[in-house]
């Protein structure tokens, strides 16, 4: 049988046969298996390489001969280009200077035209304007005439009208002062008219009281009695206008408070006032009770009580004067107006000023029948509910008043089916105040539906008692509003005044610049002379430029002619430059070297034909030299196909790095690489552990392939520690367990690879450590020793390093 070397080599020369068939030697000897005869074809590669060379030595020969006939080719070209644009610039040049001429004789002319048409232009207007220049000169002679009469009157205008100053000053002085006397009255007026509408609500409230009969109390009667209650002091006392204010009566009688009890009796206010019983009115209904009518004498209660809290927050005055709901109220109550057991009241206060977006009643109702609800649902007060009756609470429930739920007082006031009629108050008082309520709200509650009203009704009544006052008060306004314009009067004798110092002005201003005026009109009249004068100079300047005009016009026109002749140039075309022997010239230049360059480009093509043919011959001999060079070295060319590769380290320890081994020999051949072979890598950037694999491939003389394994084991693993001492404290130990952190008995000196885990060898029993963190346990009741401990140390390992142990023995010492 033939070995696998045989049959790669008969596989190569029957593959050569047919190319080197038409060679007159044999190349092949038959002799059991057919093998390349190498001695032939080394002779048919020599005679190839032979016939190649001489090939070759032609084709340069014919090469050298094509570039110097490109050569030449090239420089007549670029003579006859250079002749050609030579031509060609010289055409144009004639054709720019022939057109720059035209143009400058065309510019010439338009500038000769325009300044004859400016000059007889100019020579029509001043003929034009001769009778406007003439008649302007008569008017200027009759105003200069005008001009010296009123400067000779001016003097003596001047004193008549400076004669009539004093009286016409005067006349503004009395006038003014008659206007300044108006206003005032008008702004006194004005001030009662105020002062009326203020007292208005408070005289409305007293007297829709006092109408109700002498057991009722007017606001001013209140006030009286309070200044008698020396007796009942403050919750809170204040000092205000410079005076210790601790009792009613010093409320009463302190100076600003009858203005604060006004300030709750504005329009606005009592309006306010309305609103407020319309909302408690609604919220009773939701509750099932009866309308409320009004009291007069429950708004006067209100306005007292709201007076009363800028001074002491709470219900003092209502206390002294009507005991508390559950009681009965004085005598001389002001809320004795029915069943004196059922009067009350309600109080809010605020910092802010009260508006329709105030509600007192989120307090008095909805935060208080929260609360109420609260207390029910507590089950603190058995039998309570919502529906229970005001003065059943009073009476049997009074401690939910004051639960801890929050204050429900409000509520019930405003919800006491008892009551049939109510007041209410509100203000808002600015500048220094003895506290710093500055808004408040009241609301006061009783029975007397006899003298009760609807708050319609109210409303109505309140609008009519400020109906009169609020007439008067914009009636006022209205004539001071019409007071600070001037009168006219005023104004007619400051237009006297005015007027007479416009004329004085203007007679000073007549005998001032009446000279100059003259002595300008004169210096116009010498003028419109002189223009006159300049009719005659025009004409002559217009035929001047007349005739430089009809000049410029005929060099144009001949300039125009050469230029239509220059643009007509071709250099194709001898007829349009026969009469420019120049042009001429240059183009028979061109044209004969352009014939020149025509002729060498034929050689050009001769030479170059000659090359390719020569080159093409060269091709064939090359590749057929090529053709059997192959085939002889591949007939000698030494197979390693499956050949053992020696490695010079073919076993590597792990260490970060790229190890790759060298090739010792090659089927016991030392070769070298890149010259005789090359190699592929299964992983050429080989780190970690593990096995890998090269193929060296045959090159040049050597042809086939092979393949060898190395390998990269696993490092040691690094894991390094040292024993330590750790101490723990008897006196703790004694309550407790003590660890010890795996740094204090264990000092790991290198890292290991992989995870670490910690297993006790021996010891005392007391004595653990956790396998996963190395935290040591020292048990309660281990006695004051040193306690030596033996620990396994295992680094597992990892894809790299090997898994290692180590043992450590550490001591506990307990003191």
């Amino acid at each position: 049988m033939t070995t696998k070397r045989t049959r790669t080599i008969i596989a190569v020369a029957l593959s050569l046969i047919m190319a080197l068939a038409y060679m007159p030697c044999a190349a092949f000897a038959a002799d059991g298996d057919q093998t390349p005869d190498v001695e032939a074809l080394q002779k048919a590669m020599e005679e190839a390489k032979t016939a190649k060379d001489q090939a070759e030595a032609k084709m340069n020969t014919a090469k050298e001969a094509m570039d110097q006939a490109k050569a030449e080719w090239d420089n007549k070209q670029d003579a006859a280009d250079k002749a050609e644009t030579k031509r060609d610039a010289a055409f144009e040049q004639a054709k720019t200077i022939a057109k720059e001429e035209y143009d400058a004789a065309a510019e010439a002319y338009d500038t000769a035209a325009s300044e004859y048409n400016a000059a007889k232009t100019d020579y029509d207007n001043k003929v034009e304007e001769l009778d406007t220049l003439t008649s302007q000169k008569t008017t200027l002679e009759g105003e200069v005439s005008q001009l010296q009469s009123d400067l000779a009157a001016a003097p003596q205008d001047k004193e008549t009208y400076v004669g009539m100053r004093s009286s016409l000053q005067a006349a503004v002085t009395a006038a003014t002062n008659q206007w300044n006397a108006d206003k005032q009255t008008a702004q006194a007026n004005l001030e009662q008219a105020q002062a009326a509408y203020d007292e208005t609500g408070y005289t409305f409230i007293n007297n829709k009281i006092n109408a109700l009969g002498s057991q009722f109390f007017t606001i001013d009667e209140m006030i009286e009695t309070c200044k008698t209650y020396t007796d009942t002091a403050l919750s809170e006392s204040v000092t205000f206008n410079g005076k210790q204010i601790s009792t009613i009566a010093d409320v009463a009688n302190d100076a600003s408070f009858l203005s604060i009890v006004k300030s709750n009796c504005t329009k606005d206010n009592l309006l306010f006032a309305m609103d407020m019983i319309d909302e408690s009115n609604t919220l009773r209904k939701a509750e099932g009770k009866s309308v409320m009518g009004v009291s007069y004498q429950l708004m006067g209660a209100a306005i007292m009580s709201n007076s009363y809290t800028l001074y002491s927050w709470g219900h003092d005055l209502f206390k002294k004067n009507g005991k508390t709901p559950q009681g009965y109220a004085n005598t001389d109550s002001f809320w004795a107006i029915g069943p004196a057991s059922q009067g009350n009241e309600n109080l809010a206060a605020s910092y802010a000023k009260y508006s329709s977006a105030y509600k007192p009643y989120e307090g008095w109702y909805d935060e208080e029948k929260a609360a109420l609800q609260e207390a029910v649902n507590s089950g603190q007060w058995p039998g309570l509910t919502m529906q229970t009756s005001t003065r059943d609470i009073w009476t049997n429930y009074s401690s939910v008043l004051s639960s801890q739920y929050g204050q429900v007082g409000h509520y019930l006031t405003l919800k006491n089916e008892e009551y049939t009629t109510t007041g209410a108050a509100v203000t808002y008082n600015t500048g220094t105040v003895p506290t710093y309520w500055r808004g408040r709200a009241t609301q006061s509650f009783n029975d007397d539906t006899a003298n009760s009203i609807t708050t319609t009704q109210c409303r109505n009544e309140i609008n009519a008692a400020f109906a009169d006052a609020e007439t008067a008060l914009q009636s006022a306004q209205s004539d001071v509003d019409a007071s600070q314009s001037k009168p006219q009067d005023v104004i007619d004798a400051e237009n006297a005044v005015t007027e007479n110092e416009a004329k004085i002005t203007q007679a000073e201003q007549t005998i001032q610049t009446n000279p100059g005026l003259i002595e300008e009109k004169n210096g116009q009249i010498a003028t419109l002379d002189n223009q006159i004068a300049e009719v005659n100079e025009a004409e002559q300047t217009m035929e001047d430029k007349e005739g430089a005009k009809e000049a410029a016009l005929k060099a144009k026109n001949e300039k125009e002619a050469a230029n239509t002749k220059a643009q007509a140039l071709d250099a194709e075309d001898p007829e349009t430059y026969k009469d420019y022997p120049e042009l001429k010239t240059l183009v028979d230049d061109a044209a004969t070297a352009r014939t020149q360059a025509e002729e060498a480009e034929g050689l050009y093509n001769t030479a170059k034909s000659d090359y390719d043919t020569k080159k093409e011959a060269y091709d064939t001999a090359a590749a057929d030299f090529n053709t059997a060079q192959a085939a002889y070295k591949d007939a000698v060319a030494v197979s390693i196909d499956g050949a053992k590769i020696v490695l010079k380290k073919a076993a590597f320890t792990y260490n970060g790095k790229v190890q790759k081994p060298d090739i010792e020999t090659i089927d016991g051949m030392t070769l070298k690489e890149g010259t005789d072979y090359t190699v592929a890598w299964s992983d050429a950037s080989s780190m970690n552990a593990g096995t890998y694999n090269l193929t060296v491939t045959g090159i040049d003389g050597y042809k086939g392939t092979a393949e060898a394994t190395y390998k990269i084991i696993k490092a040691k693993n690094p894991l390094t520690v040292k024993a330590k001492t750790g101490t723990v404290k008897y006196s703790k130990l004694k309550k407790k367990n003590q660890t010890l952190k795996l740094a204090a008995v264990i000092k790991t000196v290198k890292k290991g690879q992989g995870k670490v885990t910690y297993v006790k060898a021996s010891g005392n029993k007391k004595i653990t450590i956790n396998k996963t963190t190395g935290v040591v346990t020292v048990k309660k009741g281990l006695k004051k020793n040193k306690y030596k401990v033996k620990v396994k140390v295992t680094a597992a390992g990892n894809k790299n390093y090997n898994k290692i142990t180590k043992n450590v023995t550490f001591t506990v010492k307990v003191k």
